[in-house]
């Protein structure tokens, strides 16, 4: 009885410090999984630098560190800051621009457009008055939206610079130390050699194929916008394709941010049907498209049933934003992996 009494407050006093440890690391998860992500993908790159630096870890993670910054991690927020910030200052202005009267009149005429279009595909449509209401409030709310986005996601502010800095810090250590590291959480958990392995390789094997069906989907949502600049007569559509494809890389607000801005200049350039076919290719193909390839591909790499996979996603994405487009899989690869141990080891079923 004694000995039960004293596992059930063991249970509970590992419980209560399992939560405040967690409740104490939480504001530094997401710069140690970005980092985490980073070491998968660039370890072959440190340990090409090991060989020149003599196996000198610091040094040798450090250089790298330095080189993924440099070549990765700046130019990326760079382009994303430029998109959020331009897109915002071109929808809010273009809605000022139209509230003042400057384009109100090829506005009136696009949407007295849009109105006799609709009404002889569909026998009625809206009044034209309530079109451009609806299109200005539209447009001030995308615009303030991207403004609310891109100060919390983008600028100098002290929470995202620590962030930063502790991913940079994260990756040097986990480079380093990785080896160590990752032999001392082995040792800790409750799981045999051959399990961790499994679970690692599992971890290993999700992230590279989110980060590759990322550049894939990009290619794939950019030609296809490439095509569509082709088809309405954009001047260089070329270069707007390699644009696309660029754009298309970040998550959620790439692609959207590309067709939508598209679609808006086809429309105030008095191309009515051009923009409605623009924007019906970005909302119906481009935007779906993610939802298709992704799943597929992970489902290829980690073999899981693509509804669970694409259900994952988009909980994740929604829990903590677009890094749950890594996130996700991850977790989803590790309570797979801990099902098929539980599975073979305890229940004697070895299929």
């Amino acid at each position: 009885m004694q000995i039960k009494t004293m596992r059930v407050a063991f249970i509970v006093f590992f419980t209560i410090l399992t939560i405040v440890f967690l409740a104490i690391t939480l504001p530094f998860l997401k710069a140690a999984f970005l980092a985490f992500t980073l070491v998968v993908i660039f370890v072959p790159l440190h340990n090409f630098f090991l060989k020149i630096f003599r196996f000198r870890n610091y040094i040798s993670a450090f250089v790298t560190t330095i080189i993924i910054g440099v070549c990765v991690v700046i130019p990326l927020v760079v382009l994303g800051t430029l998109i959020v910030i331009k897109t915002g200052s071109f929808l809010e202005g273009f809605a000022s621009e139209v509230e003042r009267g400057d384009i109100l009149q090829t506005i009136n005429n696009i949407a007295t457009s849009v109105h006799n279009w609709m009404l002889s595909i569909f026998g009625s449509a809206p009044d034209v008055s309530d079109m451009i209401a609806g299109f200005i409030n539209l447009m001030k709310t995308a615009g303030r939206k991207f403004y609310e986005f891109s100060p919390r996601m983008l600028s100098t502010t002290a929470s995202v610079i620590i962030n930063f800095l502790l991913m940079f810090l994260f990756l040097v250590v986990f480079l380093a130390e990785g080896t160590k590291l990752n032999s001392w959480i082995a040792s800790t958990v409750p799981f045999t050699k051959e399990h961790w392995k499994e679970m690692t390789r599992n971890v290993r094997v999700s992230i590279t194929s989110s980060i590759l069906a990322a550049l894939v989907i990009a290619v794939i949502q950019g030609s296809l916008m490439g095509i569509g600049f082709w088809i309405v007569g954009f001047d260089h559509p070329y270069e707007w394709w390699i644009i696309a494809i660029l754009l298309s890389i970040i998550p959620v607000v790439g692609a959207l941010s590309c067709y939508v801005t598209a679609s808006i200049v086809l429309f105030t350039s008095g191309n009515v049907n051009a923009g409605i076919i623009f924007l019906i290719l970005g909302i119906g193909v481009v935007s779906t498209v993610d939802n298709f390839i992704r799943p597929l591909m992970l489902r290829g790499s980690i073999k899981i049933h693509p509804v669970l996979i694409f259900v994952t996603l988009v909980g994740a994405v929604k829990l903590i934003g677009p890094i749950g487009l890594l996130v996700g899989p991850v977790l989803l690869a590790i309570f797979l992996s801990s099902l098929q141990i539980y599975r073979r080891e305890f229940t004697g079923n070895k299929s």
